[in-house]
C-alpha cells in the first residue's frame, strides 16, 4: 500500500478517520492524501471570492486538518 485517501472536514468523525489512517499507514509505511470537497455556499461569487474560499480550504487542509499525521512524521499531501 502506497497511499491512504482520507476525507476531512474538521469534523470528529474526520478526526477519527485520519487518526485511524495515521496508525495504518505508520504501520504500512504509506502516505496519507488528505480530500476535501465543499459546495459553494452561494449561487453566484465573483471569481476573486471562489479563489479566496479554494485557498482558505487548501490552508486548513495542509496546515490544520493533516497538522496530525504530520507531526507523527506521516508524509502527507492535501487535494
Amino acid at each position: 500500500m502506497e497511499r491512504i485517501a482520507v476525507g476531512l472536514d474538521g469534523s470528529a468523525a474526520a478526526s477519527s478517520a485520519l487518526r485511524w489512517a495515521t496508525g495504518l499507514s505508520i504501520g504500512a509505511g504509506a502516505a496519507i492524501s488528505g480530500i476535501n470537497a465543499f459546495q459553494n455556499p452561494w449561487s453566484e461569487m465573483t471569481p476573486q471570492d471562489h479563489a479566496r474560499l479554494i485557498a482558505e480550504r487548501e490552508d486548513l487542509l495542509k496546515n490544520t486538518w493533516l497538522a496530525p499525521a504530520a507531526a507523527a512524521g506521516v508524509a502527507v499531501d492535501g487535494v
